[in-house]
């Protein structure tokens, strides 16, 4: 075998200081260890590959195992490109063995506020469905998002798969997306959404929209109706899951259930995207997962509905169950 060395980067890390790297490069035309140069943003140091890496001799056994190498580069806070070349030693080309951009932490970002942007608002009935992305320069970690409807705001964080900000912020990564789904009432409503400092400093506006939902046709009179999708007996308890509509409104509804004639309370308002694709009067905030306590033995249990309106509170079902 011969030719250009072979090699490649198993890891570069950022660190306070600077950058840890681990990798390994081979030169087919020797066995001895060979050249590495580790290049910082174009400035180069010279290394060399003679760190013992057993688990090369699998592949290459006839070079031996001493052809790995690992490190620190010192580095500055910020963002830098490290570049790793394996050093031919004969005539022919120098081998990349690859690169890596990273973010070295330090004081040099922080008090920095967040940026970001709210790049859509869609409604669909009285859901908003709300897009965006958001990072802080004090952490390449996903951060909090806050999103105000009027005056009342939920907490929700900005982990979701968004390449073109990755690329656009190298050494971030790329969890700084947002999609969520949030009930509006009818009429119209101001949304904003706010990113969160990790660190010293405000947060920042990423945007608001206003959005409209025009007056939903209710079924007004009529009981609450539901399903329920699973009963699990378990050691020391029941476990249920369903959902539950009230016609008179959107909001969700309470659903009681009775042990033996002792009653737990929980409230439907888990997002079921299913049950809101059924029912789009009705939203998707109408499922539920609820555990009661249960003795060991055989036990009578039922589900009620609770109508908003103050009428009668109808059966979802009622169960034998053994624990």
């Amino acid at each position: 075998m011969s030719g250009p060395p072979k090699g490649a980067i198993d890891e570069m890390k950022p660190v306070v200081g600077g950058v840890e790297y681990r990798g390994w490069s081979i030169d087919p035309d020797t066995t001895s260890s060979i050249p590495v140069h580790m290049y910082l943003d174009g400035q180069g140091v010279s290394i060399t590959a003679n760190v013992n890496r057993p688990d090369l001799t699998a592949h290459y056994p006839k070079y031996g195992a001493a052809h790995g190498f690992s490190g620190m580069i010192q580095a500055t806070p910020g963002v830098h490109t490290l570049c790793a070349y394996g050093i031919n030693v004969g005539a022919g080309d120098n081998a990349l063995l690859g690169c890596r951009t990273v973010r070295v932490p330090g004081e040099v970002d922080l008090g920095r506020p967040p940026t970001g942007y709210l790049e859509s608002v869609e409604v669909s009935g009285n859901i908003a469905t709300i897009k965006g992305w958001a990072l802080d320069p004090d952490t390449d970690q996903s951060i909090k998002v806050h999103v105000y409807v009027n005056s009342a705001g939920a907490a929700y964080t900005a982990d979701k798969t968004r390449a073109d900000v990755g690329k656009a912020f190298p050494g971030f990564g790329d969890q700084h997306g947002f999609s969520e789904q949030i009930a509006l009432p009818t009429g119209s409503s101001t949304i904003c959404a706010y990113a969160i400092n990790t660190g010293n400093g405000g947060n920042s506006t990423l945007g608001c929209r206003v959005a409209t939902v025009a007056q939903i046709e209710l079924d007004h009179g009529k009981s609450p109706f539901g399903n329920i999708e699973s009963v699990v007996p378990q050691s020391d308890s029941i476990a249920l899951t369903g959902w539950a509509i009230d016609p008179d409104t959107v909001e969700p509804i309470s659903v009681h259930v009775y042990v033996d004639g002792v009653g737990y309370a929980t409230t439907a308002n888990a997002q079921r995207p299913d049950v809101g694709a059924a029912y789009p009067a009705s939203g998707p905030f109408h499922g539920f997962a609820t555990t009661v306590p249960a003795t060991a033995g055989a036990h009578r249990v039922c589900v009620y509905m609770i109508d908003s309106g103050g009428g009668n509170n109808p059966t979802l079902a009622c169960f034998d169950v053994t624990v």
